[in-house]
């Protein structure tokens, strides 16, 4: 027993030494994180999207739960596949198949917004052939979700096209559209909202449950957790979006909320048509024209020759250190996803 405890004494005394060597080399070299590459330095690269033998491949909008988790969401002429995915190498399309009882499987999609790689959200209309016409065709809501393994629809009555989809949690995710159309699920199913209007809700955003924003043609329209209501009557936004703590709306510029006051912090050429940022000093903000606007808690800069001129740019998703955005040409004939990182 003494030999082997006087054994001990040099082995202890050896990580003793090596020990302090370490910490004073960590502390000599400490391990630094690497600092976010400049957005106005980005590499770019272009990628075309266009479904075989369609005439059309117009993507809408886009979401990602990471950069090797993208989806884009939208239309094509041939009616039944309006999604692509991207697994951080390719896009890939995604084989969608919602018939209703008469086999019908037209669809198309308006807005995607999700909260993981397993619980995201896709909304639009199913396409219906008129039997009476005019017109020649009618629409219905579609809401589909993403489980983690497959696209699933949750099935809603007594609705229009939908246009824009949000939620401050997997319980609580509002959606809108056509001629008064509105949504909420509260984590067991949708419950169609009545509104006092039959207005087109034109986008959605918030903070929170009870601090959530709606655009619709009357204006800007606040939920506070018990009811809506029109607190600023501007019609010509289009669109509005959150980026921290402060919310955002776009049309030919950017303007900032700012206790019931519209702050124009931009004045641009083209329509604005979508803002997106990983925080309150890396935004992004695009649209027609091509138009791709970067913030750094600052300064809006213009980041030019990106792509041609041409480009309807739609909407932008980013993390701290990549960005992608969605368009297409004015015809809507072919999709563009410009990635920079």
């Amino acid at each position: 027993m003494k030999k082997n405890s006087s054994l001990s004494i040099p082995v202890l005394l050896l990580l003793a030494v090596l020990l302090i060597v370490c910490v004073s080399s960590c502390r000599k070299n400490p391990i630094v994180p690497p600092t976010p590459k400049d957005p106005r330095t980005y590499t770019w690269t272009i990628d075309t999207l266009a479904y075989p033998g369609s005439y059309q491949t117009s993507m809408q909008s886009i979401w990602g739960s990471s950069p090797n988790d993208v989806y884009v969401v939208g239309h094509n002429d041939g009616g039944y596949g309006k999604m692509y995915h991207y697994n951080g190498k390719t896009w890939t399309p995604v084989v969608l198949y919602f018939p209703d009882r008469r086999g019908n499987a037209a669809i198309d999609l308006g807005d995607i917004y999700g909260f993981a790689s397993n619980d995201a959200w896709a909304v639009g209309e199913r396409i219906l052939d008129n039997p009476h016409p005019p017109p020649n065709f009618l629409d219905s809501s579609l809401i589909i979700h993403f489980d983690g393994t497959k696209w699933v629809e949750h099935h809603v009555s007594n609705g229009r096209l939908l246009q824009t989809v949000w939620g401050s949690a997997p319980n609580d995710v509002w959606t809108g559209g056509l001629a008064g159309t509105f949504f909420h699920y509260d984590g067991l199913k949708w419950t169609k909202v009545p509104m006092d209007t039959n207005d087109s809700y034109r986008s959605l955003t918030g903070f929170g449950p009870n601090d959530v924003y709606l655009m619709d043609i009357r204006g800007l329209m606040h939920y506070d957790g018990n009811a809506w209501r029109l607190i600023d009557s501007v019609q010509s936004i289009y669109q509005i979006g959150v980026v921290g703590r402060e919310l955002f709306a776009l049309e030919y510029g950017i303007w900032n909320w700012d206790n019931g006051i519209w702050n124009q912090e931009l004045v641009t050429d083209w329509p604005m048509q979508g803002i997106f940022g990983s925080s309150q000093t890396n935004i992004f903000a695009v649209g027609q024209g091509s138009l791709i606007y970067y913030y750094d808690g600052n300064t809006w800069t213009q980041l030019r020759n990106i792509v041609g001129d041409g480009w309807w740019l739609h909407k932008v998703w980013c993390t701290q250190n990549e960005v992608f955005i969605v368009g297409h040409d004015y015809g809507g004939f072919k999709t563009i996803i410009l990635h920079g990182k």
